[in-house]
């Protein structure tokens, strides 16, 4: 079982938003919170398949049952598992057992929890099939940063994009399945967002433009179609942002007023 650690964990309110909150029973919320507060938010050593193993911050070494007793009463080790497989589904951990314990690792873990000085100083690491190797990232903006740290992760929330979309881009149509197609199409704008954040700012962005809207012609946009290179670009660089309507001159206005059942600069003058 994980050992004790002082401190506090990072909770998101907008975690009661997230699929991962909205399709969980009780006893899969209490596996979650209990998981975040196992995890170790620094490196230490386990001994795991055998060897000794240098459990990295996010990760921690347990079982079904110790994770049941750490979620008090009313869960069991069968919830517990059924909400590592659920959790592992949703892309939020990864979970492997061996007959030393079961090693869960929070994906995303040290963007999410660590103080961002931290997440510098520190080496990111991450778990291949043959080795673990050490890789350090030295990046000078938090954007940069949170790139790195989501390459080195390899984990892209792309439910939570699909779920963004269809909330904030109301005007336009909704995406039923997430295809391997779309997949790779999200991973490829993620190295340029990089962040949730980014991506509703991104979508808020399309959701306000008329056009995109089709709220100008009988033309409108659809998430794979703003999500197209060209395309991303031009909407990230404000192509088609709504545009303030120069004043009418003098005669067109007049000519408006006219139309509307006046008599020009006449009706104006009160003649």
């Amino acid at each position: 079982m994980a050992a004790e650690a002082p401190g506090y964990v990072k909770l998101y309110r907008r975690l009661v938003d997230k699929p991962i909150w909205l399709q969980s029973t009780p006893e899969q919320k209490a596996v979650l919170i209990a998981i975040l507060l196992m995890a170790n938010f620094k490196e230490q050593e386990w001994l795991w398949q055998g060897t000794k193993y240098l459990c990295q911050p996010g990760q921690f070494v347990s079982s079904l049952e110790g994770i049941a007793k750490r979620c008090g009463k009313g869960v069991s080790a069968r919830n517990v598992r059924t909400a590592l497989e659920k959790f592992q589904n949703l892309g939020f951990l990864t979970s492997e057992a061996s007959n030393q314990g079961r090693l869960v690792t929070v994906v995303n873990w040290r963007v999410f929890q660590q103080d961002e000085e931290e997440a510098v100083k520190q080496p990111v690491r991450y778990q291949s099939n043959d080795s673990q190797a050490p890789v350090r990232h030295q990046s000078t903006s938090k954007k940069e940063r949170r790139k790195e740290s989501n390459k080195a992760n390899k984990y892209i929330p792309y439910e939570d994009i699909v779920s963004a979309f269809n909330c904030i881009c109301i005007a336009l149509p909704k995406v039923m399945s997430l295809t391997n197609n779309r997949k790779s199409v999200i991973a490829a704008r993620w190295e340029d967002l990089a962040s949730l954040e980014a991506v509703e700012d991104f979508f808020r962005r399309v959701a306000a433009s008329d056009y995109l809207c089709g709220r100008v012609n009988t033309f409108t946009a659809s998430f794979d179609w703003i999500f197209k290179e060209a395309n991303f670009v031009k909407v990230r660089e404000g192509n088609y942002d709504n545009r303030e309507k120069p004043p009418d001159s003098p005669a067109v206005a007049s000519l408006r007023r006219f139309l509307s059942g006046g008599n020009g600069d006449d009706q104006a003058n009160g003649r």
